[in-house]
């Protein structure tokens, strides 16, 4: 071999040496998504759908408290379970929105919280199961996600203050990874795979603006209960690999065994391998569980349903990327109410509910943003008050245990029952009366 080939054998080598050295200590702090996303579950509801996640090997999982208010059944689901899992609400904080739910035998591994305040730019990830990503709508639940969707972001902003309607000042993370209705209860994780926060809402219209509560907050009430958690303070820094040596000094002429001349090759091939290797493991095989869905759902007391639409509201008020609304569907015609009148202030009112809307659960009026579908600012109504539902020339009124309660035509509701109203009607929820005709 001549010197000049032999130097540049030499010069692959040295570079090949460092491209396996190099992986090694990037490869230590790699995201492992399937790690993760066996801890992340869909919490499903007889009112809607959210997230939670696997704290413990007890068969504890955190999710947001308005994923499971109001609701009597609650499961949780995943891709990596065979059959859906029955859940029970073990105790909630409405202030800071969190709930924990204890299950039976649900066997997946726990996610590690962490006490350290991120920064802002730190890279973030966004775990859920945003109901828009169903395929299809909630009448063909073949449909219905059980895979995890993973979002990623940066942080940009930290802030002390009450979720909405709330008086209790938690730390609030905001951060653009994107979440849609469906991810209320999933985790935020740092870069090292450690929950930092709960998503909890999203600005309107979702323009890169979304927020979760830190971790700390729901760690505080975990140790209150005295439930077991994994939590690490240690921070987390992206590992910067070492600057490559220099090229090595020529080589005194040697003979060269003539096995050795492939010795370069084969190392370029075994990164090659090894490459082709960690894509294979990355990759997991997507099962659809079909048939369980199909069975358990027959089980469920009322229909369950997929996203919520983007809220209507009066004011620009925050929508929440929450426990479930009306499914996309199919294009409905325009049937429907239009419910009309004012405030006790004077402010106009004006909702047209088309009978697609009031399918199932129904369309839902009250004061707060993150829990009704129109938002009434009037301080005589209820955060929920009144619930519509019917279509199809039948329709019907149910007050949602409101305070100040609900008239219909001057008579009052009972609570909780479904009362049939027609257009022509009129609906006093506390100081408001609001007209009811056809759209």
């Amino acid at each position: 071999m001549s010197e000049k080939l032999m130097r540049r054998s030499l010069l692959l080598g040295a570079c090949l040496l460092c491209l396996l050295l190099v992986p090694a200590s990037v490869l230590a702090r790699q995201f492992d998504v399937v790690k993760l996303e066996k801890s992340v579950v869909r919490v499903i509801t007889n009112n809607g759908t959210g997230t939670g996640f696997v704290i413990n090997k007890d068969g504890y999982v955190l999710t947001n408290h308005h994923v499971i208010e109001g609701a009597s059944r609650f499961v949780v689901m995943s891709s990596y379970l065979a059959q859906p899992v029955e859940a029970e609400v073990v105790f909630f904080d409405r202030q800071i929105d969190v709930a924990l739910l204890r299950t039976r035998g649900l066997n997946l591994p726990p996610v590690t919280l962490t006490t350290v305040t991120p920064e802002k730019s730190d890279q973030v990830f966004a775990f859920g199961f945003p109901g828009l990503a169903d395929y299809g709508s909630w009448e063909e639940i073949e449909g219905i996600a059980l895979d995890v969707t993973i979002t990623d972001g940066v942080l940009s902003r930290i802030f002390d203050q009450p979720w909405a309607g709330n008086s209790t000042v938690i730390t609030i993370l905001q951060h653009n990874a994107q979440i849609n209705p469906g991810n209320s209860g999933g985790p935020l994780f740092d870069l090292c795979g450690r929950v930092i926060g709960i998503n909890t809402q999203q600005g309107v219209g979702g323009q890169g603006i979304f927020w979760a509560s830190h971790i700390k907050e729901a760690m505080g009430l975990l140790k209150q209960k005295n439930i077991r958690f994994k939590v690490t303070s240690k921070p987390c820094k992206e590992v910067t690999p070492a600057a490559p040596p220099p090229p090595p000094a020529p080589a005194p002429k040697v003979i060269v065994p003539p096995q050795s001349r492939y010795t370069p090759w084969l190392v370029a091939l075994s990164i090659l391998v090894a490459t082709a290797a960690l894509l294979l493991a990355l990759r997991k095989p997507r099962e659809r569980i079909v048939e369980v869905t199909k069975r358990y759902a027959s089980g469920i007391t009322r229909r369950i349903t997929g996203a919520r639409k983007d809220t209507q509201s009066e004011g620009g008020a925050t929508v929440r990327a929450g426990a479930g609304g009306k499914s996309q569907g199919k294009k409905a015609g325009r049937t429907g109410l239009l419910l009309s009148g004012f405030t006790s202030g004077g402010k106009p009112i004006r909702v047209e509910i088309t009978d697609q809307q009031l399918a199932g659960l129904g369309f839902s009026l009250g004061r707060h943003p993150n829990l009704v579908d129109f938002v009434i600012a009037d301080d005589s109504l209820s955060r929920r008050h009144l619930r519509i539902s019917g279509g199809h020339g039948r329709y019907y009124v149910e007050d949602l245990n409101s305070s100040n309660g609900v008239l219909i035509n001057g008579k009052p509701a009972k609570p909780f029952a479904r009362v049939e109203i027609v257009p022509g009607d009129r609906l006093t929820l506390g100081d408001v009366e609001i007209d009811v005709s056809r759209i």
